[in-house]
């Protein structure tokens, strides 16, 4: 789960927080900012939005299982 904490404290690339519910945060970042900064949290969070940045995450991450498999 994507505390404040983690937030606050990681610096490079950081997008800004438009809304906070609870754990959901939404955030406002272009798609390459949010592919340099994301892969951080790991299993923290999920991209839901854009459907293509979301993609391009799961790619990613299906290329390292692989690779440590």
């Amino acid at each position: 789960m994507l505390t404040i904490q983690i937030y606050e404290r990681t610096i490079s690339n950081k997008p800004k927080i438009i809304e906070k519910t609870g754990n959901i945060f939404i955030f406002q970042c272009s798609e390459d900012k949010a592919k340099a900064y994301f892969p951080q949290f790991l299993e923290e969070v999920e991209i839901i939005e854009p459907t293509e940045l979301r993609n391009w995450f799961k790619e990613t991450f299906k290329k390292i299982y692989i690779q440590y498999t």
